[in-house]
């Protein structure tokens, strides 16, 4: 076990027993090359077997793995090859070898090369960067014999397989237009039917109105055979349905309620301004009144005054003309002239006064 007091990492055997229930299966391409489709643990397992531990999964860096693998050249005698060994884990789940680098290019990275020239002895390195499957079952890693696929097709470069493959994609994209333009035309065919006999339904109806028009009535509706029918106005029916819908609304809404509250406060206002009015007419009539009626008095006040002016003016005539002109005697008029009175200014019985009304 190592430790750097933050991450631990810990190495263990694996024993033979888990080893021996484990098989390697052949890829179908090598298959001639051996007499049988799997593997036995002891044809396959070329270095010691272990398993690890970490106190972190994946790690930061990738870990190498070393090991001497004997006889390495004799695994398959008759076609050696050394990438044929890789460094493999056993899945827990099939039980089966798998190299870490599946693909081709990357077993062919790191090859198993010689290290002694007395005998078959190779060295085999290679990295993984976790102790454990994408599960997090704990994987078992040792250096195994599994065969790769022998060769990877290019694609054949014949062109004439391809032209044939032209052909056939335009074979069958003409017969389905050509059943595409089949169904369509089927398609067209009903809607035709059905489109001849909405006309027939639309000239009935045009006939029916036309005749409506020519023979109808006010009230009724006088048909070709001289029967009347009473049939109801349907813009009649269309607006009394209109006149319900409004009503039923304005019922909902509240509106009858708010118009008689705003009416009521209209007729209150207005009671209100004609009880004013008659108020101030009242009130002028009075004034009217009393301006006539001190008219009327000063009209009679004058009429008065000019009839005494007028007695002393004849007094006094007849006595300028008495013989006994020596004893003439002043008379003084102790009545103002009605000329000089200041509030003889209008006549007309209709006369308001200077008062403002």
């Amino acid at each position: 076990a190592l430790g750097n007091g933050n991450a631990t990492f810990a190495v263990e055997r694996v024993s033979d027993e888990v080893l021996r229930s484990a098989v390697t299966y052949v890829h179908r391409s090598r298959r001639g090359d051996f007499d049988s489709d799997t593997f036995t643990a002891a044809q396959t397992v070329l270095s010691p077997a272990f398993k690890c531990s970490a106190s972190q999964e994946p790690f930061n860096f990738y870990i190498g793995f070393t090991s001497q693998i004997d006889n390495y050249e004799l695994i398959n005698p008759g076609n050696p090859n050394k990438t044929d060994i890789c460094l493999a884990t056993l899945s827990p789940a099939s039980q089966s070898w798998v190299c870490i680098g599946e693909l081709v290019p990357e077993r062919e990275l790191n090859p198993i090369t010689n290290t002694s020239e007395t005998r078959s002895m190779g060295k085999g390195t290679s990295w993984f960067k976790s102790c454990k499957d994408v599960n997090g079952e704990q994987l078992v890693f040792a250096f195994a014999h599994i065969p790769k696929q022998s060769s990877v097709s290019n694609g054949s470069q014949n062109l004439w397989y391809l032209y044939q493959i032209i052909i056939v994609l335009c074979i069958v994209g003409g017969l389905v237009i050509m059943l595409s333009i089949c169904w369509c035309t089927m398609r067209a065919g009903r809607y035709r039917d059905k489109m001849k006999e909405v006309q027939a339904q639309n000239e009935k109806v045009d006939d029916q109105i036309a005749d409506m028009k020519m023979y109808g009535g006010g009230l009724g509706n006088a048909g070709k055979n001289e029967e009347i029918n009473m049939i109801a106005n349907p813009m009649v029916v269309k607006f009394r349905g209109l006149q319900d819908q409004l009503q039923e609304y304005k019922d909902k809404t509240g509106y009858y309620q708010n118009e008689a509250k705003r009416q009521n406060t209209t007729i209150s206002r207005l009671e209100e301004q004609r009880g004013a009015l008659n108020t101030a007419i009242k009130q002028l009539k009075t004034q009217l009144e009393e301006q006539r009626h001190r008219v009327t008095e000063q009209k009679k006040l004058r009429e008065q005054q000019a009839a005494a002016a007028q007695m002393i003016n004849e007094q006094v005539v007849s006595a300028e003309r008495s013989p006994h002109s020596g004893d003439r005697m002043s008379v003084v008029s102790a009545v103002d002239d009605p000329i000089d009175d200041p509030d003889d200014e209008d006549e007309d019985d209709d006369d308001l006064g200077r008062e403002a009304i």
